[in-house]
């Protein structure tokens, strides 16, 4: 990455970060740090955080903790995910177990994924919904940031499907890059790309993954 997309990359996510409230328990779902190249189908699997990947990592948990505090840890199976999580606790300075659930993995939103452009509109998928109520079902603590560490395309889908903001190839969520949910009064709101969404969950809900 060039050291002018880094700087505007970081500029987007501190735009985006002074938008989120302080008083209320916060869930960010997130795609990983920086990974090597993806060559062919196994590194889709193996791909692993470069040398700089773990330095952003670090230095974004060191800048969260001067904020939040830090609650859950989550993430994907993959092995980049896993460690961009662990990465942001020694950044946070906090020992903390990383939690891997599926539920954050490419393969579990795959299909809302590859239908998103002829369903967002129309409904919400189930494991998408099941997604947010996950990292919204916590106590509520002032304070306090949930980390989900995750895939570009599972960025992708909460912000067509639940923002209604339209995602392809020339705008996927760069490293480190993600979503901010909390609760607001009875319903939800979301911080995306330096603007706060109104998130409704009452829509029609699509079986299984996708329709």
């Amino acid at each position: 990455m060039s050291e002018a997309k880094l700087m505007e990359l970081a500029t987007t996510i501190f735009e985006t970060l002074n938008l989120v409230p302080l008083d209320r328990r916060v869930g960010q779902v997130l795609r990983h740090s920086n990974r090597f190249p993806i060559l062919d189908e196994r590194s889709v699997v193996t791909a692993a955080l470069t040398p700089e990947g773990i330095r952003n990592a670090e230095a974004y948990g060191r800048f969260l903790s001067q904020k939040f505090r830090i609650g859950r840890l989550m993430s994907s199976p993959i092995g980049r995910c896993i460690d961009t999580a662990a990465a942001i606790a020694s950044g946070a300075c906090i020992e903390r177990d990383v939690i891997v659930a599926q539920i954050l993995s490419h393969p579990y939103h795959e299909e809302a994924w590859n239908l998103k452009d002829e369903l967002a509109q129309a409904c919400l998928p189930e494991k998408t919904v099941s997604l947010v109520q996950l990292l919204l079902d916590a106590e509520a603590k002032a304070g306090m940031m949930d980390l989900f560490v995750t895939h570009d395309t599972v960025v992708g889908v909460l912000v067509q499907y639940l923002l209604g903001e339209a995602i392809g190839d020339e705008n996927l969520p760069n490293f480190l890059e993600g979503i901010f949910f909390w609760h607001e009064g009875e319903g939800v709101r979301a911080a995306w790309r330096g603007k706060i969404y109104e998130v409704r969950l009452d829509r029609d809900v699509c079986g299984g993954s996708g329709g």
